[in-house]
């Protein structure tokens, strides 16, 4: 019927271009313009007449920018039917309509059968929101909530809260398997979000929030391993203001330690920073700059006050034809008010000077290649005096690092080589390409060669040790960085660090890592892709400790893509150090083109 647009085909496919959406059905209804009804259907996004998957139903209503429903539901695999929904609904539009969301399907051994079903309310043009219910069949019912609201092109929202409410159970279970008493409430929590406005380009207010239920959360709900070893959360509030030369900023930060009592934290509520930027003066060849700062210390334990910090500089630079001298002048200024002792009022007056001393050495060659055109090697060495004296500091209270400003007569040394190219490009489009960068630095304390000896062994080690970076970038499929700092006096190493890449074309590619700290850290960590095929990808991400002598962390996956599904399979062992476990999880991860992913762990 052309003059409603209806008709009915028998045996029959449709096909939408946009989203690849292929529909068949032994009798395919078009109710009306956008409406369509399929009987004995099945809905796919392969182009292969025999699909590697697809979804059944015995009854399929769709309407396009609406939704598609669907009664007695099958997904196969080929012609292996795995999963059956009674019922299912699902978004058939392009543009941000209300709907119900892919749900997620796990399992799981500790938390069992998982099940997770988000729901889209797109409440306006410029706000939207995200409910989902988080079932696991072993822990309990979570829920969540994002909330999405755009004011305008220069205000934003983002909230998102998580709670569930964890079974007598599963608590039981838990405190049986780590040996250890659950102090956590059973309703688990976290809210966060951050919200944003420019008044003009020069007036900002940020800020970002975060808070848990308990210590314990992210460790039980982490679903990464810098997740679960989070030590703190922060909330921020920060208001800014620029003018030509100077800015004004302020901040409200509030820590939520994860490890001990929060009692005991120091808030700093607010801190307000005044800062003028690098200025002449009278337009002669000295220069100014200054930084004030506001600090109120807060706690529910321990010593609490304010601080107020002035420090302005003197700045002179001069050339020569042989080499640059900057020197700085800097007086500070502080003033404490500490609720500790009969004395709240306490003061400090230091000053420092520094003088530095530097120049670059380069030089351009011209080799004879066809692709690189120029090499410049450039040699800057650099000398830096600094000097602070000493000042009485043993009745200031001592809030952070801020509080102590320590004596220094010290000199600091380096020298700092370059290897940079210019090359041709596939279509003689030149670019600049960094081949090597090496640099060595050493200080000289003035002091601690001065210093009395206490004892006969006592020895006197003005020189720190000799710290160096080396980066290597031979071409755009190899790099190696090195650093580490040597103690002369000992003979040895202290800490250092070795890094190296390899890729291909292909997409194959290597990480190696070597991290030495001293009597701290000592660890191997390995990343590798091999591309088995182009639609076939192996992984295995590895972290082992040498001290220890024992893996860390081991993941393998692989991952394979078609034209319309791929699928990933992971094995992951972690070791969860403060239970002195591990942790081994098996995931298998199903992509859909058009539907979105699913999973079993």
């Amino acid at each position: 019927n052309l003059d409603v647009e209806t008709g009915v085909i028998y045996d029959g496919t449709l096909f939408f271009e946009e989203d690849n959406f292929h529909i068949t059905g032994n009798k395919i209804e078009k109710l009306g313009k956008d409406t369509y009804r399929i009987i004995d259907g099945s809905f796919t996004t392969c182009d292969d007449p025999s699909p590697p998957w697809k979804f059944t139903g015995k009854e399929i209503r769709v309407t396009l920018e609406g939704y598609a429903t669907a009664k007695h539901v099958a997904f196969y695999l080929k012609d292996i039917p795995v999963l059956y929904f009674p019922y299912m609904i699902y978004p058939a539009k392009a543009k941000r309509q209300t709907g119900f969301l892919v749900p997620t399907v796990g399992y799981s051994d500790s938390e069992g059968g998982e099940m997770k079903i988000p729901f889209y309310w797109a409440v306006a043009k410029n706000v939207d929101a995200t409910f989902s219910l988080d079932y696991r069949s072993k822990r309990g019912v979570g829920e969540e909530i994002e909330y999405r609201h755009v004011f305008s092109s220069h205000s934003s929202l983002n909230l998102h809260l998580y709670h569930m409410h964890e079974i007598e159970s599963y608590r039981e279970w838990e405190a049986e398997r780590t040996d250890e008493d659950i102090i956590s409430d059973p309703d688990r929590w976290r809210v966060d979000g951050r919200y944003e406005h420019y008044f003009d380009p020069s007036f900002a207010v940020k800020a970002d929030f975060s808070h848990v239920s308990d210590r314990d959360f992210y460790r039980d709900f982490g679903k990464t391993t810098y997740d679960r070893s989070q030590e703190k959360e922060e909330s921020t509030v920060f208001i800014a203001k620029v003018w030509e030369g100077f800015s004004l900023n302020s901040e409200l930060r509030y820590t939520e330690d994860l490890t001990e009592d929060n009692d005991y934290t120091l808030q700093r509520l607010p801190r307000i920073e005044f800062v003028g930027s690098k200025r002449s003066i009278f337009n002669t060849p000295l220069f100014y700059s200054m930084t004030s700062t506001f600090d109120s210390f807060w706690r529910e334990e321990g010593t609490t006050g304010e601080r107020v910090d002035i420090y302005p500089e003197i700045l002179y630079t001069f050339h020569t034809d042989y080499f640059e001298v900057g020197s700085k002048v800097g007086m500070r200024e502080t003033a404490y008010n500490s609720d500790e002792g009969e004395e709240r009022i306490h003061t400090r007056e230091i000053y420092d000077v520094r003088l530095e001393l530097s120049e670059t050495f380069q030089r351009i060659f011209q080799p004879d290649g066809e692709r690189l055109n120029k090499l410049k090697h450039s040699v800057r060495p650099e000398v830096e005096y600094t000097y602070i004296p000493d000042v009485n500091q043993d009745d200031l209270p001592e809030f952070n690092s801020q509080d102590r400003i320590n004596e220094n007569s010290s000199i600091t040394y380096s020298l700092t080589n370059e290897l940079i190219g210019k090359l041709n490009g596939i279509t003689d489009t030149a670019y600049y390409h960094k081949f090597a960068r090496f640099k060595l630095s050493q200080t000289y304390d003035f002091i601690e060669a001065r210093r009395s000896l206490e004892s006969s062994s006592d020895s006197r080690r003005p020189l720190s040790p000799l710290y160096g970076e080396l980066d290597i970038y031979p071409n755009a499929y190899i790099s190696m960085e090195l650093d580490g700092a040597y103690d002369t006096y000992e003979d040895r190493f202290t800490t250092y660090n070795v890094l190296m890449g390899l890729k291909d074309k292909r997409g194959d590619s290597l990480g190696l890592e070597y991290r030495f700290t001293e009597e701290i850290l000592e660890e191997i960590h390995t990343n590798l892709t091999i591309k088995v095929v182009d639609s076939l990808d192996f992984n295995i991400r590895s972290i082992h400790s040498e001290m220890d002598n024992k893996s860390l962390e081991t993941v393998f996956g692989l991952e394979y893509t078609s034209q319309c599904w791929g699928v990933r399979v992971t094995y992951s062992d972690l070791a969860i150090e403060e239970e002195d476990r591990r942790e081994k999880e098996y995931m298998v991860t199903f992509l859909l083109l058009g539907v979105g992913e699913f999973g079993l762990q």
